[in-house]
């Protein structure tokens, strides 16, 4: 007794698949072109897929450096606030480094 064949082993099957193609399919250009597109669409190394993610990386960066770069002016407003007023630089000492006067005491509460 013969054992069934699969259909997709038969030179017939495949004939009949290629024939059943439009002719612009069958042509070795197009071929060669589909595959080239593909290639350069999702594998290669510099695909569509790659420059979409390094956009939106670059996008991500360049957002990032303006934020930065608004938080150092305002740093550097501050800085020089600090610079040119005595007053704000004691407040500012006494707040961040909990400096006091000799004759000071100062006692700290925490908020938990």
């Amino acid at each position: 007794m013969k054992s069934p064949q699969s259909p997709y082993l038969t030179l017939s099957y495949w004939q009949k698949k290629y024939e059943a193609l439009p002719v612009y399919m069958r042509n070795r250009f197009f071929l060669a072109g589909a595959y080239f597109s593909i290639w350069m669409g999702f594998f290669d190394k510099n695909s569509a897929l790659a420059l979409f993610f390094e956009n939106a990386e670059i996008h991500e960066l360049s957002s990032e450096r303006h934020r930065l770069t608004e938080e150092m002016t305002a740093i550097q407003q501050q800085r020089e606030a600090l610079l040119n007023d005595r007053k704000k630089l004691e407040e500012y000492a006494r707040e961040t480094y909990f400096m006091k006067k000799n004759d000071e005491s100062i006692i700290y509460l925490r908020d938990y």
